[in-house]
């Protein structure tokens, strides 16, 4: 029974670490077809300073992308769920400033591919990644293909 039990917890943390790859590979090339549109989503939040937005519109989309795919490296996964996890920190800090300031604006996540209206429900989301994220930190081991 153990060695289901072990076998089952396998599949949920690979299942996790799928997901979020996926999530962030999507995320990140989504905002590769349309930059210019990706910065105008940045600049909406009001936080960053002209340069700063063009940088970050043009590097932000391949350091989801890198994290993404270092997810289901073993050697690779700490540093990817560390990298994951301020991205998603600074993006909750980014959400609930707008929020805070009454901003109607889209989180930008996903370009015009998903449009999911409220800033509430992005800080919803983000939450349960960065959840996931911490599960994952917490195995705290490199886990293999099933």
């Amino acid at each position: 029974m153990e060695k289901k039990q072990q076998r089952w917890r396998g599949g949920m943390f690979w299942a996790l670490r799928l997901i979020l790859a996926g999530v962030f590979f999507y995320a990140g090339w989504i905002k590769l077809q349309d930059p210019i549109l990706f910065a105008i989503k940045i600049r909406g939040y009001d936080l960053l300073a002209d340069p700063w937005v063009a940088v970050t519109a043009l590097l932000l989309p391949w350091l989801e992308i890198v994290c993404a795919i270092s997810l289901l490296v073993g050697r690779l996964q700490r540093g990817a769920l560390l990298g994951l996890f301020f991205m998603l920190l600074v993006f909750l800090f980014g959400l609930l400033s707008a929020w805070s300031r009454g901003l109607d604006i889209d989180c930008g996540c996903f370009g015009e591919a998903l449009n999911r209206g409220s800033l509430f429900v992005s800080v919803l989301m983000d939450l349960a990644l960065t959840a996931m994220v911490i599960v994952l930190w917490r195995r705290g081991t490199v886990l293999r293909v099933c």
